[in-house]
């Protein structure tokens, strides 16, 4: 385990947590790959339970569930399909936007500012990676629709937390955004064109499981996420009572998973204006605040997601 790896995608913290999950339910469950010493820490610790690390490569075996996320290497996607053991893919996007499409001629990722949305996420590719033999889980309602709409089987398995969920705070700022976000030149767009309202820039933490306490002192989180699959930092906003404003041209993106607490709008201009409404209407704000924060916390059950995880567990092994 590589304990100096500081930075962490939310993809990878949403890994650490099915691996977790699984070893609460007792399976011998091995995490592979360089790792984020401190946040798998936090984890284990707070579930009482830790998935084997540290441990020499080795070919996948029959008998092995290997899962993977779908933007991984298209040779060890290869290479886990070629093998007697059992490969799971793990949508955490749209396939296609962060790694392979599994369509030969794909080239290189797209940008996800301005790729077409119909480009990627393809019934094509779901029958593709089907075609593959891999059985497909997500932690997205939209994910696992998409799959449907392809004639393809996706077991949605939502999103959970074993860790302590910080506290809100008082509200100092009218707005957070994040300029190191693949999101962050559209929210600075929106925040410049807001010059009344107070503005809260996050800049990287290392080593972070929760975003939330960096975004809980902003009633809004400016984030014009346009594509991708849940977002974990719009639901961090949200456990602290931080209202996310988000694009909602997300076709892989359905009401539970954005669930309560957000303020959707079609661009940038229309976020600018929706904004300003809201911040103008404190009740209003207060009463969106409040629902983020029962909605999140509801979504993100411990107890809960270990039960999906068992019961896609025992189908896979099925």
């Amino acid at each position: 385990m590589d304990a100096e790896r500081l930075f962490i995608t939310g993809g990878e913290r949403s890994l650490y947590e099915l691996a977790v999950a699984g070893a609460s339910i007792g399976l011998h469950v091995e995490l592979r790959g360089r790792l984020n010493g401190p946040i798998l820490a936090e984890l284990t610790r707070a579930a009482g339970a830790a998935p084997n690390v540290g441990l020499g490569a080795r070919p996948p075996e029959a008998g092995d569930l290997v899962v993977l996320p779908e933007g991984t290497d298209r040779e060890l996607i290869l290479d886990v399909h070629r093998s007697a053991a059992h490969g799971v893919m793990y949508l955490l996007a749209p396939p296609g936007l962060m790694g392979w499409s599994f369509r030969d001629e794909w080239q290189r990722m797209p940008n996800p500012m301005y790729v077409p949305l119909h480009a990627v996420g393809s019934p094509e590719t779901y029958r593709a990676i089907a075609h593959l033999g891999f059985t497909m889980w997500t932690n997205s309602y939209g994910l696992a629709a998409a799959g449907k709409r392809a004639g393809v089987a996706v077991e949605c398995l939502g999103v959970g937390t074993p860790v302590p969920i910080p506290q809100t705070k008082d509200k100092t700022f009218d707005l957070a955004w994040i300029p190191g976000n693949r999101w962050g030149a559209w929210a600075e767009r929106v925040v410049k064109r807001l010059p009344e309202a107070s503005a809260l820039r996050i800049d990287p933490i290392d080593s972070v499981y929760w975003l939330s306490e960096a975004l809980a002192p902003a009633r809004i989180l400016v984030f014009p996420s346009r594509i991708e699959g849940t977002s974990r930092i719009a639901r961090e906003a949200r456990m602290v009572g931080t209202i996310p404003a988000m694009l909602n041209t997300n076709p892989f993106v359905t009401p539970d998973d954005y669930g309560k607490g957000v303020l959707l709008s079609p661009d940038l201009r229309a976020m600018t204006d929706q904004v300003r409404r809201l911040l103008a209407r404190p009740r209003r704000l207060a009463k969106l605040g409040k629902e983020a924060v029962v909605s999140s916390r509801d979504q993100t059950d411990w107890t809960r997601f270990v039960g999906r995880v068992a019961s896609a567990m025992a189908g896979a092994a099925g």
